[in-house]
């Protein structure tokens, strides 16, 4: 049988490797956790990924460079969606 999400007062958890993971020694001014509408937040690719071909710099060993460039941006729409915990400064 599946396990059900964790929740807390209706909202999901999402677990994270970003946020500090549960120690007993202090960590101090470090973010333990986000609370918040994330849908405010997005990651969004301006243009398309480049691709761009050179055929000098190899051109002695009668080859092709080759450099695949993609831009990605983390962008938000309002800047108070999200509050985070953290703790206290040493």
């Amino acid at each position: 049988m599946a396990r059900a999400p964790s929740r807390r007062n209706e909202y999901p958890i999402v677990w994270t490797d970003v946020l500090q993971a549960y120690t007993t020694s202090a960590a101090a001014a470090t973010p333990i956790a986000v609370f918040g509408a994330m849908s405010f937040w997005w990651m969004g690719e301006h243009g398309n990924p480049r691709i761009d071909t050179s055929e000098h710099v190899w051109f002695a060993n009668d080859q092709l460079a080759v450099r695949f460039i993609e831009e990605i941006d983390f962008d938000y729409a309002a800047t108070d969606a999200t509050a985070a915990m953290i703790t206290a400064a040493s």
